[in-house]
């Protein structure tokens, strides 16, 4: 049993703040006041002194992807390029230099939006990473990568097999020849030709980037790892988070989002007895998740009359209305939460569409159905939205990079009245964050200034941004424990500082709540905690 005194616990119980927290078995048993919860110990008990620090509940990232961050972590970073030119050097400059033949060169996080030129590499421009090993180079919104010709003699396709079908985005150049380009689902034709990796392999790659979750204060996590890694299988990736949960290994909480690409698939899933809630210690199975279309930066969002910058493109959708209520159906009927990608109005509307049509015919009420980003909306479709009653999973840090080029994709009207997290949340929809990591980093405490003052990193705006939209700190952060918590069936045991709820909790040395909010993208967490053991501490 542990007893926390001296601090300033901001509990998330509206404004309530506490000096003391009891904590047995990682459970809290009990707050209040320093002096009153000393009275209610023996010598036994450990005293540890916050030192007048503030307590947050731990963080929980409602949208990533932890098994591609994982990969990420061991992969080219390629996040701050300034141009095609700078990749390829830092490319070179960064593999392996005992390379084995045939072995991929891979490197992640490149945005030509950044760029004095805004083109998408190709084949030819990445042969000069190398012409002997196949090299991958995965956009920042991970709904795109571009091969180099090794890479393309490996994938060995003919694009004319996928003409007929939207679903695959692949490019050619003005000889009807490859480019090396490859979006959406014809990624798996690319990722299906790297190394498959072992379940140790894949347990480790959770272990090292759990660390990384800690470090920024993150006790909980939702995310979508089923097609993560190529060669891997949903069945391999439970197994995997299983084992390191029930060997006490998993220092997350895991709410598993299953996303499942074809719908012989999700069957499958059903019959095999998995369900939403299904738990093995700290890992849960939770929602169906489904991809709807695209991303805003790669111009494949569906978007209702097409793209402002590029007329005549309205995006791709992955399934039609009907082939989107068929799984939503199967997963009512079998009391499976579910959790969609839109990001263009056009998706976000088939999604709403949707979700009213399982309201006409079930009993949703409780079955917490959600739209994961939902960007692009008018006024119309916000009242949609809020008619079905969808869960909002928001990443206020894509503000960061979208405030400048949104207009340009679906002008500026439209630009004004998206992102509207807090409208949402003031029509009384349930919104939290994420960071859809490794499309953004995890840090929690840019996410937050993001949602705070609608600004990038640098303190830049723009003026159609509506500043209305800005969350106050206090809802930033119940967005971040208390309502990823309730999306998760899971407010009855964390979310909150609270007797009876797991003690997971962060500590910072920095007063989050007095200084100004263009400081906050700079707080660093000092100490985490899960269930209610230190799992982090700065140096």
């Amino acid at each position: 049993m542990e007893l926390y005194i001296n601090g300033q616990i901001h509990t998330m119980n509206g404004n309530e703040v506490v000096e003391a927290m009891l904590v047995d078995n990682g459970v809290i048993k009990e707050v209040g006041s320093t002096a009153l919860l000393k009275t209610k110990i023996d010598n036994s008990v450990k005293v540890i002194d916050l030192n007048n620090n503030i307590v947050l509940p731990g963080f929980n990232d409602s949208h990533l992807h932890a098994l591609m961050s994982a990969t990420k972590l061991k992969q080219i970073n390629l996040t701050n390029a300034t141009s095609k030119e700078d990749a390829i050097r830092i490319c070179k400059e960064n593999m392996p230099s005992d390379l084995k033949e045939n072995e991929w060169i891979i490197g992640y996080g490149w945005n030509q939006d950044y760029y004095d030129v805004k083109e998408f590499f190709t084949n030819k421009e990445l042969d000069q990473i190398s012409s002997t090993n196949p090299v991958c180079l995965i956009r920042a919104c991970v709904h795109v990568c571009v091969v180099n010709s090794k890479a393309l003699e490996i994938i060995n396709v003919d694009y004319k097999d996928y003409l007929n079908d939207d679903d695959y985005n692949i490019g050619i150049d003005e000889n009807n020849e490859l480019n090396g380009f490859f979006g959406e689902k014809a990624l798996s034709l690319v990722y299906d030709n790297f190394p498959k990796k072992s379940i140790e392999e894949i347990k480790e790659l959770i272990i090292d980037y759990v660390k990384y979750l800690n470090s920024n204060g993150i006790t909980s996590i939702q995310t979508d790892d089923f097609t993560a890694l190529s060669n891997v299988s949903y069945l391999e990736v439970i197994q995997a988070y299983r084992e390191l949960a029930l060997e006490n290994k998993l220092m997350v909480n895991v709410y598993q989002q299953c996303l499942f690409p074809e719908i012989a698939q999700f069957n499958e899933f059903i019959n095999k007895g998995f369900k939403t809630g299904m738990s093995f210690n700290n890992y849960k199975i939770g929602p169906l998740k489904l991809l709807l279309d695209g991303s805003l930066g790669a111009r494949s969002a569906a978007i209702r009359g097409g793209y402002a910058d590029d007329k005549g493109n309205e995006g791709i959708l992955i399934y039609n209305d009907e082939q989107l209520y068929e799984y939503g159906k199967l997963a009512q009927e079998n009391n499976i939460q579910i959790a969609i990608h839109g990001i263009g109005d056009k998706a976000i509307e088939m999604i709403a569409d949707m979700y009213l049509k399982l309201q006409e015919q079930y009993d949703t009420s409780n079955a917490r159905h959600g739209i994961v980003h939902c960007q692009i909306t008018d006024h119309q479709l916000i009242d949609k939205i809020v008619k079905a009653k969808s869960a909002i999973y928001a990443q206020p840090i894509f503000l960061h990079y979208d405030i400048h080029m949104v207009a340009d994709r679906v002008g500026e009207k439209t630009a004004h009245t998206s992102y509207a997290f807090k409208t949402f949340k003031n029509k009384g929809l349930s919104v939290s964050f994420g960071t859809d990591s490794p499309v953004e980093d995890v840090n929690p405490f840019h996410n937050i200034y993001c949602a705070m003052t609608r600004d990038d990193l640098n303190g830049n705006s723009e003026p159609f941004i509506d500043k209305n939209e800005c969350f106050t700190l206090q809802e930033a952060l119940q967005a971040y424990n208390v309502e990823g918590a309730y999306q998760s069936f899971e407010e009855d045991i964390k979310g909150t500082i609270a007797i009876n709820k797991t003690a997971d909790f962060v500590v910072l040395k920095d007063d989050i709540f007095t200084m100004n909010p263009s400081d906050i993208k700079n707080v660093k967490v000092f100490q985490t905690y899960f269930h209610g053991n230190l799992v982090y501490e700065s140096k």
